[in-house]
This record gives structure tokens, C-alpha cells and sequence, in this order.
């Protein structure tokens, strides 16, 4: 590979640091639940080696969210909010899983 290659992917890493990745399910929902509740934004997704991980800003309120969430804390959301959610979870990993980009 060139340098500039892995410059590329050193900015990339960089880049996605700033973010909250996760690749677990239940955490993914929670969060993808919070963005429509305007507490989060979804900045990207990616499959990497058949592991899909979900990029979520600002990272201190995504991390403040997922503790309150595992440690029972968190708001309570209508069950058809979180349905919603879950749908929109298994859409986007679909599209991940095809490699594809339909954002």
C-alpha cells in the first residue's frame, strides 16, 4: 500500500474517533431511538470484515445515553418508538451488509 494510503486511513481512524462506535444491537436501537428524539446524530455506518459498526456524535452524550441505558436509567420510550427504531436497525444493516450506501 502507498503512504498516501495510510495516511488516508490514519485520517480515517482519527476521524471516527471524535465519534461513538458501536457494533452491539441493543445499544445501536437505543441510540437510533435517541437521534429521533434529536439527542444524537447518526454519522455513518460501516461493514468492516462482516462486523457492522454504527458511528454516533456528539460521543459524550452517546456515552452519558449508554450508561444510563445499562444501568437501567434511562427515559422511558413508547414501545412503537422503539419498534420504529429496531425497524430502521435491521434496514440499515441490510444496506451494510450489501455494501451498499443508500443514506
Amino acid at each position: 500500500m502507498k503512504n498516501g494510503g495510510l495516511w488516508a486511513i490514519s485520517q480515517e481512524r482519527n476521524r471516527m474517533s471524535d465519534f461513538f462506535a458501536t457494533r452491539d444491537q441493543m445499544t445501536t436501537v437505543f441510540l437510533l431511538l435517541r437521534r429521533k428524539m434529536g439527542e444524537v446524530n447518526l454519522e455513518d455506518y460501516k461493514n468492516t470484515g462482516g462486523v457492522i459498526y454504527f458511528y454516533f456524535s456528539p460521543k459524550d452524550a452517546c456515552e452519558r445515553l449508554v450508561h444510563e441505558f445499562v444501568t437501567r436509567k434511562a427515559k422511558f420510550v413508547q414501545p412503537l418508538d422503539f419498534s420504529n427504531a429496531f425497524d430502521e436497525f435491521k434496514s440499515l444493516l441490510i444496506t451494510a451488509k450489501r455494501g451498499q450506501d443508500e443514506r
